[in-house]
């Protein structure tokens, strides 16, 4: 497995220029090549699954199997499909070590979680972004290319947190509207991010998709 960090992010660094998902798609397929491979099973979650949505319709050679975890729409905004969240989110970047307990409450995982695992807080706390990248990331969930889903060849995972207050869980299921023959699944009591409040469940369900079952 291979984890990138994508513009703006961890210790990835790139002009000062503004980008968009198209370009951030390129940038995976890139990524795919330059590491000696014709192709890759690609696992995209929240802004990840909105690029490798781009990837697979402008590189569908390079995708083998798909998966997108609690995300939506590529061209959508998240002003359009949750706009309390948005409004929100600005004010968790005024402060973000004041209000990073309730946004992860609010929006990320279920409350119970949170106060069994107060460490979670901690991610929406150590946010090291300045805010000229905060700004070219926010850019990217301003809309845009709204690229025709149908294109999509490769065999498609949609999975979804029963809980996840940031993306609903209908908002990313309505995925399976315009991809062809994708399976969906939904994880019952999980919040926006599967990976790290259910990592095995998640797992589990990315093998056996992987695997063909």
């Amino acid at each position: 497995m291979v984890a990138y960090d994508q513009r703006d992010s961890g210790k990835t660094t790139n002009p000062a220029d503004p980008y968009t998902l198209a370009e951030m798609g390129d940038d995976l397929a890139g990524l795919i090549a330059g590491l000696g491979y014709a192709r890759a099973h690609v696992f995209g979650t929240s802004l990840g699954g909105l690029i490798a949505q781009a990837a697979a319709v402008r590189h569908p050679d390079r995708i083998d199997r798909l998966v997108l975890a609690s995300t939506f729409r590529i061209g959508k905004t998240v002003a359009e499909i949750n706009p309390g969240a948005l409004d929100w989110l600005r004010i968790h970047a005024s402060d973000r070590e004041r209000h990073a307990g309730e946004t992860a409450r609010r929006y990320f995982f279920p409350p119970e979680i949170v106060d069994a695992r107060p460490g979670l807080i901690d991610i929406f706390r150590r946010l090291t972004r300045t805010p000229e990248q905060s700004l070219r990331r926010a850019a990217l969930l301003a809309g845009g290319d709204r690229y025709e889903l149908g294109r999509i060849a490769a065999p498609t995972l949609v999975i979804a947190g029963r809980d996840d207050r940031l993306i609903p869980c209908d908002v990313t299921l309505s995925l399976a509207a315009e991809i062809p023959g994708v399976r969906t699944e939904v994880l019952d009591g999980v919040g926006h991010v599967g990976t790290i409040q259910a990592p095995e469940r998640m797992a589990a369900l990315v093998l056996d998709f992987l695997a063909g079952r």
